[in-house]
């Protein structure tokens, strides 16, 4: 509730945010959870795989996510910018952004067992991978703060010609 709180009560006007990159559930690796079976694809190794929901409104931020990658080496999904069961887009901070128009991506390790029970304990964690998100985020983060171009807010979606 505290991002749909803050783009209606903004620190600074709205416009003036380039994107925003939401870091929630990075730590753990995507393994099926009872809603995703039979309705997702996942890999049988998801150890170096980090979700990306949202790059759908915006080819620009998606572009500098890829680029910055290849100097982190993850490998990038955007399965739930495609989804309709689980709903990962409507789940996370970074939806009010994206409803006001502004670029936003959810960076995101994926659904696994345990998800928010007590059982989902910081030896489940992994530290290389969340070392490489978060090597990610900073060098998108660079780029975006950096850049003249602001990432365009659009929406690009199958057959569309944007």
């Amino acid at each position: 509730m505290g991002s749909f709180y803050y783009t209606a009560h903004p620190l600074r006007p709205l416009a003036g945010t380039r994107a925003v990159l939401n870091l929630d559930m990075i730590g753990r690796d995507e393994a099926h959870i009872p809603q995703s079976q039979s309705v997702l694809q996942i890999a049988a190794d998801t150890s170096n795989v980090l979700n990306l929901v949202g790059t759908t409104y915006s080819a620009d931020l998606l572009a500098t996510i890829e680029r910055e990658n290849g100097n982190v080496g993850l490998t990038l999904d955007t399965k739930f910018d495609r989804d309709h069961a689980l709903n990962a887009l409507f789940r996370c901070d970074h939806l009010p952004f994206l409803v006001a128009g502004i670029p936003a991506v959810w960076l995101f390790g994926g659904f696994h067992p345990g998800y928010h029970e007590p059982s989902d304990t910081v030896d489940k964690l992994n530290f290389p991978k969340m070392e490489k998100v978060i090597r990610l985020a900073y060098r998108v983060a660079e780029q975006v703060a950096n850049n003249p171009q602001v990432p365009r807010f659009s929406v690009n979606l199958p057959g569309s010609k944007e």
